[in-house]
């Protein structure tokens, strides 16, 4: 076997099996007829080697999504997002009241729209899941989504970082409509009230004065994750997966993008703004967490049988 060969077969390992028994032994032909063997290659085949798995990774979790576990846990994640996101529109709304209150001359007219937009949506969302009213859930996870995005990008020409500030809550939104898409209506789920407990400390945490509010976040997410915990155990692990995007978006804004935001903070006269790589990036990396870990949790069900078994 020639050198070039051997590196050919090693880069072609990393596709999948079923596309190797397939196409391997023509694309090696094709690479070796071709005679180049520089980086250019390398990077190409990786690329296409990683977007093949990442393809068959997706089409794996879409025919899981139709499967009733994933479904029921679907219909928990619409429940509890709904409320939260609902709690978290309802508390802004009520900062930009509690301002017009505080400061009548204070124009905060433009605000109006997209926070009443944001909390009726959200409100119609959590009617849907209560009702178990399908198409309602979807409507109003649809337009709160729209809403969250809208929010932040009135400011984008100006401050680029308000949407990356934002961007965990719409990454959240979306998560939530695709789970009012395919969830199945059930009982609700255990470990509610501690959500709508969350909900309602988020709310006041808004009006709260600012040495409250990171403690106040932090009750709130407490009282959530306990209503998680509470969860039946055969949707909890599924639940967990649908947050896995959410909190992906953390350290991606952090250290992603930790230099564009100073970058914008040091020279407001040559604000950046966010290029078409970044933004492949800020859509494609959620979405891998999710197909990465609905397989992490697809190998960890099918070990429990054995597991059990062996004890």
């Amino acid at each position: 076997m020639t050198g070039p060969e051997s590196r050919f077969r090693r880069l072609l390992a990393l596709y999948p099996k079923d596309h190797r028994e397939e196409y391997g032994e023509e694309m090696l032909g094709v690479l070796l007829a071709d005679g180049r063997t520089g980086p250019g290659v390398t990077a190409d085949l990786v690329r296409a080697a990683l977007g093949a798995r990442f393809r068959q990774a997706s089409a794996s979790v879409r025919e899981e999504l139709r499967e009733e576990g994933w479904r029921h846990a679907a219909f928990a994640v619409q429940f509890f997002g709904s409320l939260l996101l609902l709690a978290m529109a309802v508390r802004r709304f009520a900062m930009v009241i509690w301002t017009m209150v505080r400061w009548p001359g204070y124009d905060i007219s433009p605000f109006y729209g997209v926070d009443l937009v944001r909390a009726l949506g959200w409100a119609v969302a959590v009617a849907g899941a209560v009702l178990g009213i399908r198409l309602l859930g979807v409507t109003g996870a649809a337009a709160g989504l729209a809403g969250e995005i809208v929010a932040p990008f009135r400011f984008y020409l100006d401050t680029p970082a308000q949407v990356l500030n934002a961007y965990w809550i719409i990454t959240a939104a979306a998560v939530v409509l695709i789970a009012a898409a395919v969830s199945v209506r059930r009982a609700a789920p255990r470990g509610w009230p501690f959500v709508v407990a969350a909900g309602v400390v988020l709310i006041a945490q808004g009006l709260a004065p600012f040495s409250l509010r990171v403690p106040m976040f932090g009750v709130a997410a407490m009282l959530a994750l306990i209503g998680v915990v509470r969860l039946d155990s055969t949707i909890r692990g599924r639940v967990i997966v649908f947050a896995v995007p959410v909190l992906a978006v953390f350290p991606l804004v952090r250290l992603g993008f930790g230099g564009f935001v100073e970058h914008n903070m040091r020279h407001p006269e040559a604000i950046a703004l966010i290029g078409p790589v970044q933004w492949a990036v800020l859509v494609v990396v959620p979405a891998a967490a999710f197909v990465v870990a609905a397989g992490i949790g697809r190998r960890f069900r099918g070990l429990m049988p054995r597991t059990s078994k062996g004890a």
